[in-house]
């Protein structure tokens, strides 16, 4: 049948807009990373070279013969023709991918074979046509040209019915194993190329098979690339959203990837440095470095932001070499000075390598591991690997924390030991801070991190906040406390004991019933107690501070939450986070520090400094004075003392009045 422009053409420019406003939809939206976005781009690609070769060889069909030669024309329908007879097996490679089951190509030497054959087939088949003839061919009649396709191209035609059989099987066998709605989009998907193929078969103008092929595209782009749910605003790399509906597709295929975590230790400190918006550039700069060593070392791992400062690149199929030397480089990078806006920074990164489903075999604690990464493994300054660790006691508690929260739940496992408080102005120690305790029978001494953190969760925090709470009673109405010279004891208030509405009730009636002053007891809240339940929390502490009882704001930064909170809550000391001890060996930090302690002397704030560690920190916080008194009334840390048994404190204070 013979080709040129026909009632149907308008089917082809529609196409051509289509196709080039998705491409470059995708190029703006940053829809270019990952192996699925490649692949759906690389689809638009062909249709768009589809469609233009369509409409240009048609346009030079038009022309006087005298004009154009043959060859000119023959060049774009050979691409024409190998571009269309590519879109439907591109397309299923983009299906495979998105819904899963790519590991068929890296691992299945038959689908790999069979995925090649086919791109290799069109092309040859193509390109033997000026020898042959069996495709088409073009006939000067001395006014005009005319393009007749022959019956050769029925045999394109069986192969991409072939294709199609072949990705049908592999849908059927391994579709089962994928998520419900990537699974729906690949059926639709494949449905629509096979009424485009029918379309194709009994129609071989083939105008509205390419309009058909380009609104494919279109749905793609507006269902299965959504940069709202697939990139992180702030870092401009794939979300944790999409890592994790890509580590649920793994899980779901049971085939290996070996997971990059990376995350920055000292992101409180950067932040601190380096303000918001520049910290924001330099994850920025970890991305797109992350992204250049995958490049770098054919990793075929796209870079995921999961938020908190923390990245992961998962990989499959790479060698231990490959992984060796990528890892060597990330480990030399970040032990490197990094330069960012006029800023020298120095990250501390922990690196970890995990391996599913060996390491790691459920989506569910793939997560809990993603957020807890820096507090279930341990620092080392080296690359490590989870299977490594695994053995280790400490891996042990944390798998086995819950039962270790019962068991102390049930049998009262906990203690409460205190860590004097330094006061500058009076030169002796004015009080102590209550910490409590979890000693296992098992494992020892628990780290107060992590079972205070799913206390929190269980909601056991309440019956251990009570716990402390009755100990710190006791001990203030002791003889002992009376002749140690304190003026009160801080507790540590959790975020759910903030939010009770009995709190006020239950602290007041236990000072009460002992005959304690309020004054004696000093509270501590974190600003996240803010967010439970704020209109609760704030009646709770003003309600105890006109009961007399003195508050403070603990961890705090530099944030602007942390201002606002310390100015509209009658909060009167402000603890100052470990953070800015950690500074003191930049000078410019130290004008940052102290900026901050004056703006809150100037809320008539009482400044406690918790972190000290060492003299040139105990100097430099003593010697800080604002309008001649010292500015900072109090501070603590291990260099005086590290939280000690009730009988240990009682034996070092009265040590230290002597």
């Amino acid at each position: 049948m013979g080709w040129g422009m026909n009632n149907f053409f308008f089917f082809t420019i529609g196409a051509f807009f289509i196709s080039i406003t998705v491409m470059l939809a995708t190029y703006s939206r940053k829809l270019l990373n990952g192996r699925t976005n490649k692949l759906a781009f690389l689809a638009q690609i062909v249709v768009f070279a589809a469609v233009v070769c369509k409409i240009i060889y048609t346009f030079l069909l038009s022309l006087t013969p005298s004009f154009i030669s043959n060859m000119f024309i023959n060049f774009f329908v050979y691409v024409y023709l190998i571009s269309y007879y590519s879109i439907i097996p591109t397309t299923l490679l983009f299906c495979c991918s998105y819904i899963g089951i790519w590991h068929l190509y890296t691992h299945k030497t038959f689908f790999r074979f069979f995925v090649i054959l086919t791109y290799v087939f069109v092309t040859a088949y193509v390109l033997v046509n000026p020898y042959f003839h069996h495709l088409f061919y073009i006939e000067n009649t001395g006014n005009y040209l005319q393009l007749y396709f022959c019956p050769g191209e029925v045999v394109l035609i069986y192969s991409t019915a072939f294709s199609m059989l072949v990705t049908l099987f592999l849908f059927i066998i391994y579709g089962k194993y994928c998520s419900e709605d990537r699974n729906i989009l690949g059926v639709v998907l494949y449905f629509v190329n096979l009424t485009i193929f029918l379309f194709d078969y009994y129609c071989t103008d083939g105008q509205i098979a390419i309009f058909l092929f380009s609104m494919t595209t279109y749905m793609v782009s507006a269902t299965a690339q959504r940069p709202e749910l697939l990139i992180d605003p702030v870092v401009k790399t794939a979300s944790a959203n999409s890592f994790f509906i890509e580590a649920k597709k793994s899980f779901l295929v049971k085939h290996h990837t070996d997971m990059i975590f990376i995350k920055i230790i000292n992101y409180k400190n950067l932040e601190l440095y380096l303000g918001q918006n520049n910290y924001d550039h330099f994850l920025e700069e970890v991305a797109n470095r992350l992204t250049q060593f995958s490049k770098q070392y054919k990793l075929d791992a796209q870079t995921f932001y999961l938020g908190r400062s923390s990245f992961v690149l998962p990989s499959e199929g790479v060698s231990s070499h490959q992984l060796k030397m990528v890892l060597d480089e990330m480990k030399n990078w970040f032990h490197s000075t990094i330069f960012i806006d006029g800023f020298d920074v120095i990250a501390d990164a922990m690196i970890c390598i995990v391996r599913c489903p060996e390491d790691i075999s459920n989506l569910e604690y793939l997560n809990y591991f993603s957020k807890n990464i820096h507090h279930i493994m341990p620092h080392t300054g080296s690359v490590m690997w989870l299977k490594d660790f695994t053995e280790s006691n400490e891996f042990r508690i944390k798998n086995d924390l819950d039962i270790i929260l019962e068991r102390a739940i049930d049998n009262n496992f906990f203690e409460v030991h205190y860590q004097p408080i330094y006061g500058i102005k009076e030169d002796r120690y004015v009080s102590v801070e209550a910490l409590v305790r979890l000693n296992d029978p098992v494992y020892g001494y628990i780290p107060p991190a992590l079972f205070l953190k799913l206390a929190e969760t269980t909601g056991d925090i309440l019956k251990i906040g009570d716990f402390v709470l009755s100990k710190v009673i006791n001990f203030i109405s002791s003889e002992d406390f009376a002749r140690l010279n304190l003026d009160y004891v801080e507790i540590n208030l959790s975020d759910s004991q903030c939010s009770e509405k009995t709190l006020v009730d239950i602290i007041l009636a236990r000072l009460k019933k002992k005959n304690i002053s309020p004054d004696k007891i000093r509270l501590e809240i974190t600003e996240s107690a803010m967010d439970t339940n704020p209109e609760q929390v704030e009646k709770n502490i003003k309600a105890l501070h006109d009961a007399g009882v003195v508050l403070a704001l603990d961890d705090y930064g530099i944030g602007y939450s942390n201002i606002k909170k310390a100015i509209a809550l009658p909060l009167d000391v402000v603890k100052l986070d470990k953070v800015f001890v950690d500074e003191l060996n930049d000078d410019r930090m130290q004008l940052v520090i102290k900026d901050t302690i004056f703006m809150l002397k100037q809320l008539n704030k009482t400044i406690f400094v918790e972190g000290i560690e060492n003299v040139k920190a105990v100097e430099f916080f003593r010697n800080l004075t604002y309008e001649n008194k010292p500015a900072c009334e109090y501070i603590q840390g291990y260099y005086y003392s590290k939280p000690l048994p009730e009988r240990e404190l009682i034996s070092f204070l009265r040590n230290s009045l002597i």
